[in-house]
């Protein structure tokens, strides 16, 4: 995914809403956004926690 290493370095700062996520990255769709988290989370390179 070529999104990928964006939204790595972007998470390597520590956790991040995902609202902050879409606004950290100019340009980025909430679908592509989610299907990266995705390919990340099956990856084991995240790891997604629901706040409440």
């Amino acid at each position: 995914m070529p999104l990928c290493p964006t939204v790595s370095l972007t998470l390597a700062e520590g956790p991040v809403r995902y609202s902050d996520l879409v606004d950290a990255i100019p340009g980025i769709s909430q679908r592509m956004l989610t299907l990266t988290l995705k390919h990340l989370q099956r990856s084991g390179l995240v790891n997604r926690t629901a706040l409440r």
